[in-house]
């Protein structure tokens, strides 16, 4: 199966990268295991890196396709396509901002004493600008989408409904990082891994949810995917970061806070998922690829 293939090649080049990065930061994989106190600024560069993984896994796959040159030129089309109806854009640059305020007006959340209040929340709605810059400058989107959405997601769609293949998609995408879970402060501050790893898989299947739903409505937009995973990683630690008065919340609460807008914003994704004119869009697209392709995904 080729979506298999991928998705083994991609675990495999971003892992190699992450390991070697953690080993070299902890003083060996023995110390890594027993839990080194490192950072993830101890490996940002291997971090990078490893981002690049489903996209290279991508390339590899594409190459062996039976019309290759074929299969790059669409692949490569998806990731500079601009084109899409004004209000799928409009989802994906917006959706997750209003929900993050929404979220922190709904729970009485206030910016912390020593924090600009007006500021605080323009840095949410500017999420869209921000992530379009992260994109570039971090680890992640550019890395990750090409080969998530680019490559993957139209094989599944192909061969299962949306919401079994973000699941599939999930699930994998979770998987893939698990070298970071390796690192205390990337979990939530030092979350134990018992906790910290359920409600991460419901954090990424949720962002699946939406982004299959986004890119299936923007027929088949990667540009779009990267640039809604850049918000993410844009709006998602801000929700995290201690510019909110938190008062007595612990470590848990705190992270259902965090969590709080993806649910509302999966929500609004499923209502509108259920109106006549996004089901148009939907039943009006289909991944385009070849029949033998199909079969072997």
């Amino acid at each position: 199966m080729r979506v298999t293939a991928f998705f083994t090649l991609a675990c495999m080049f971003s892992w190699t990268a992450l390991l070697t990065g953690l080993s070299k930061a902890s003083g060996g994989l023995v110390p890594l295991f027993m839990g080194a106190d490192i950072t993830v600024q101890d490996v940002t560069p291997y971090v990078y890196a490893a981002s690049f993984g489903p996209t290279l896994a991508a390339l590899c796959m594409l190459v062996i396709e039976p019309r290759p040159l074929s299969a790059l030129k669409a692949w490569a089309k998806s990731l500079i396509q601009i084109k899409s109806h004004p209000l799928v854009w409009a989802l994906a640059l917006l959706l997750l901002p209003v929900c993050g305020l929404l979220t922190v007006f709904l729970t009485g959340t206030r910016p912390a004493p020593d924090q600009e209040a007006v500021l605080v929340y323009i840095t949410l709605l500017v999420a869209p600008l921000n992530g379009l810059f992260a994109v570039f400058v971090g680890a992640g989107a550019l890395g990750e989408e090409p080969g998530w959405r680019g490559y993957a997601l139209p094989r599944l769609l192909n061969r299962f409904g949306p919401l079994a293949s973000s699941l599939v998609l999930g699930a994998v995408w979770t998987l893939w990082h698990w070298p970071m879970m390796l690192i205390p402060e990337w979990r939530g501050g030092g979350l134990p891994l018992q906790v910290f790893v359920p409600m991460y898989a419901v954090v990424v299947c949720l962002l699946a949810y939406m982004m299959t739903r986004l890119f299936q409505w923007s027929r088949g937009n990667t540009l779009m995917a990267i640039w809604f995973h850049g918000i993410v990683n844009s709006v998602m630690p801000l929700m995290a970061s201690d510019v909110w008065d938190l008062g007595e919340m612990t470590p848990l609460q705190e992270s259902a806070l965090t969590i709080a807008p993806l649910l509302l914003a999966s929500l609004i994704i499923w209502v509108l998922g259920r109106t006549p004119f996004m089901r148009n869009r939907e039943e009006a697209w289909r991944p385009a690829l070849p029949t033998a392709q199909e079969d072997d995904a």
